[in-house]
C-alpha cells in the first residue's frame, strides 16, 4: 500500500537556494535527502543532513515470488512540500542503497530492482511527472540469513517547463521489485539516513545492519531553474 504521509510545512529559504553551475547551464541543482522522523513515522524530503530516525527500513518477511516473476514488496513515498513555486526540467539523478535479506532456507538465488517515481501531490491528485528503473541485483546461493547490499544511481529527464506551484507537494516513490524462487522469510530494505551513518542506533531494529561502504544517503540532485 503506498503511503500519503506529507512532511510538515516548514520556511526552508533553501528550497531556492542553487549551484554554482547556473550561469552556465541555465540551472542549479537542488538536493534532497530523504528520511523518517519518529513524529508519527512522517516520510519527508529535507535540504538538511539530519539524522534519520531509521538508517535502514526493512520490510516484514514474505515468501517470495518465482523467478522471473517479480512481485512489488517495498513502496515508500518521500514528500516536500513547496512553499514557493518552482520550475523543475532536465536530467535528475536519484541515489538509492538498498538490499536482500535471505530467509531459512540456504542456497536461494535473489534478485531485485529498484524503480524511482517522480510525482506532484496536491491533496487530491497524484500525477506522475518521471521515472527510472534500475539494473537487475542478484544474491546467489545465499546463506541462511545473509544479506547483500548495493547503491544504484539512477536518472531520468524531466520535462521542460515542469511547474510545481507553491502548496504542492513533490514526492518521491521507491519501490523494489523481487523474486527468490518461492524462498520463504525473505526481506528487502532500504538505507535512508541523510547523515549517511553505516550502522543506526534503533536497538532491536536497524542495528543489526551494517551498510560498510554503502552509503547511506537516499538523494535526489533536483534541477531547477531560477526566477519563475
Amino acid at each position: 500500500m503506498v503511503l500519503r504521509e506529507i512532511i510538515p510545512k516548514t520556511n526552508n529559504p533553501a528550497i531556492i537556494s542553487y549551484s554554482l553551475t547556473d550561469t552556465a547551464t541555465g540551472k542549479g541543482y537542488l538536493t534532497l535527502y530523504a528520511g523518517q522522523s519518529n513524529t508519527g513515522a512522517t516520510l519527508g524530503l529535507s535540504v538538511l543532513t539530519f539524522y534519520s530516525d531509521n538508517v535502514t527500513f526493512i520490510t516484514n518477511t514474505f515468501t517470495a515470488s518465482v523467478t522471473p516473476t517479480k512481485t512489488t514488496v517495498l513502496d515508500r513515498d518521500y514528500d516536500l512540500e513547496f512553499e514557493q513555486t518552482a520550475l523543475i526540467e532536465g536530467l535528475c539523478f536519484v541515489n538509492v542503497p538498498s538490499g536482500v535479506k535471505n530467509g531459512d532456507s540456504a542456497g536461494q538465488n535473489h534478485e531485485w530492482l529498484v524503480l524511482v517515481k517522480l510525482r506532484r501531490w496536491d491533496g487530491t491528485t497524484e500525477t506522475e511527472i518521471a521515472s527510472a528503473t534500475g539494473r537487475t541485483h542478484t544474491g546467489g546461493s545465499m546463506a541462511v540469513n545473509a544479506e547483500v547490499l548495493t547503491l544504484d544511481a539512477l536518472s531520468f529527464e524531466i520535462p521542460k517547463n515542469t511547474i510545481i506551484v507553491a502548496g504542492e507537494t513533490l514526492r518521491l516513490t521507491i519501490q523494489i521489485n523481487h523474486s527468490a524462487g518461492g524462498a520463504v522469510n525473505s526481506r528487502v530494505l532500504i538505507a535512508q539516513d541523510p547523515k549517511g551513518r553505516s550502522v543506526g542506533d534503533d536497538t532491536g531494529g536497524d542495528t543489526s545492519y551494517n551498510w560498510g561502504s554503502v552509503n547511506t544517503q537516499l538523494t535526489i540532485h533536483l534541477p531547477l531553474k531560477p526566477n519563475i
